[in-house]
C-alpha cells in the first residue's frame, strides 16, 4: 500500500516506508520486537526506526549521562540485530528518552530534559554515522495555553538545536497523549521562529556594506530608501505565519481573545481547502489490495474504503 501511495518502489536507495520498532527498557528486545524485526528486514522495502523510550529514573537511571548510555546501547542493539537479518538495510536513530515527575512518577515530556536529551542523541547518533529523529516541540499542558507556549518554543529550540536529520513532536499535547488542529498551527508558527534563530545569517561584505550603511544614515529618507534596506529586507526578517504584530485597537475590533482563536481560524481555513485525493488508478489499487487481504482472511464484508474519499 505504502508502494501504490508513493509511487516509490524502494529501489535506487529511496523506501516507501519506515518502520520502528522500540525495545522494553530498560536493555530489553522481547520476542515479539524481536521477532516483528528480523521478518520485516528480511522482507526488505523499509527503512528501520530503532524508537527506545526509556523514562530517567523510572526504566532508565535518573543521571541524565546514564541514561543516554542505556538509550544509546538499546539503539546499537536493536542496529546489530537489523544488519545480522539483512545487512546493509537502513536504519535510523528514534531518541525518545523522557523525564518523570518525581512527585507522581508520570513521564513528561514538556520539560527541558526533553529538549537536552534530544540533543544530546543527536550527538550521539551523529558520531556512529546514523540519521537521528529527535523530539522538538512539545508540551505536558492539557490544553492549548502559555504552558503550553513556552514549553514548546523552549524544546523546540533544544531539539533544533544539534541539526537533527528529522524532528518528531509536531501537534502533540499531554505528554504525547492527544493533540488537536490548533497546536498543529501554532507548532508551524513555533518552528518557523526556531528555525530562524538558528539559522546562520550572513555575515560578507554585501551584509555589512559600509558604504550602504552611511548611505541610510545620510539619506534625508533613512533606511528604507536604500537599496541594501530593501535586498535584505525580504530575506534577513522571520514572515510571520500565525502571530498578531498590528496595533492593539484592530486586535480589539477583531473580536480575537487570543493567539488560539487565529490558530482556529487558519486550521478551519486550511481544512475547508480541497482535498488533495489520490489519483484514480492508484485509489483503485489500493482498494484492490484491500480485498484481496481481506478475501485472504475469509472476511466477505467491509466498509468500502472510497466512501473516506468522497465524504
Amino acid at each position: 500500500m505504502a508502494t501504490v501511495a508513493t509511487g516509490v518502489t524502494g529501489s535506487g536507495g529511496l523506501y516507501p516506508v519506515d518502520l520502528a520498532f522500540s525495545p522494553v527498557s530498560p536493555l530489553i528486545f522481547g520476542r515479539e520486537v524481536s521477532d516483528a524485526l528480523v521478518a520485516q528486514v528480511r522482507r526488505g522495502g523499509a527503512i528501520v526506526e530503532l524508537l527506545p523510550c526509556p523514562a530517567a529514573a523510572t526504566t532508565a537511571p535518573a543521571a541524565l549521562a546514564a541514561a543516554l548510555a542505556q538509550q544509546h546501547a538499546e539503539v546499537l542493539a536493536g542496529a546489530v540485530l537489523t544488519q545480522s537479518a539483512r545487512p546493509g538495510t537502513p536504519v535510523y536513530y528514534g531518541p525518545r528518552l523522557s523525564a518523570i515527575d518525581p512527585r507522581s512518577g508520570m513521564v513528561v515530556s514538556g520539560t527541558p530534559e526533553t529538549g537536552v536529551a534530544s540533543a544530546a542523541a543527536v550527538l550521539l547518533a551523529r558520531r556512529c554515522g546514523m540519521a537521528c529523529d529527535c523530539y522538538g516541540p512539545c508540551s505536558d499542558s492539557k490544553v492549548v495555553d502559555a504552558q503550553f507556549g513556552y514549553e514548546r518554543a523552549l524544546n523546540a529550540l533544544l531539539g533544533l538545536s544539534a541539526a537533527p536529520r528529522l524532528l518528531s513532536g509536531i501537534g502533540e499535547m499531554q505528554a504525547g497523549a492527544a493533540s488537536c488542529l490548533e497546536a498543529l498551527v501554532i507548532d508551524d508558527e513555533v518552528l518557523n521562529n526556531a528555525r530562524y534563530a538558528l539559522r546562520e545569517p550572513p555575515w560578507d561584505a554585501a551584509a555589512l556594506d559600509v558604504a550602504a550603511m552611511v548611505e541610510g544614515a545620510l539619506s534625508a529618507r533613512g533606511f528604507l530608501g536604500t537599496r541594501h534596506t530593501r535586498r535584505f529586507l525580504h530575506n534577513e526578517l522571520v514572515t510571520p505565519l500565525l502571530s498578531y504584530r498590528g496595533g492593539l485597537d484592530e486586535w480589539v475590533a477583531s473580536g480575537y481573545a487570543g493567539v488560539v482563536d487565529l490558530a482556529a481560524q487558519k486550521a478551519a481555513d486550511l481544512a475547508a481547502a480541497p482535498a488533495l485525493g489520490l489519483p484514480g488508478d492508484a485509489l483503485a489499487e489500493l482498494c484492490d489490495l484491500i480485498a484481496r487481504a481481506a478475501a485472504s482472511i475469509g472476511l466477505v464484508s467491509y466498509p468500502d474504503p472510497r466512501r473516506f474519499f468522497e465524504d
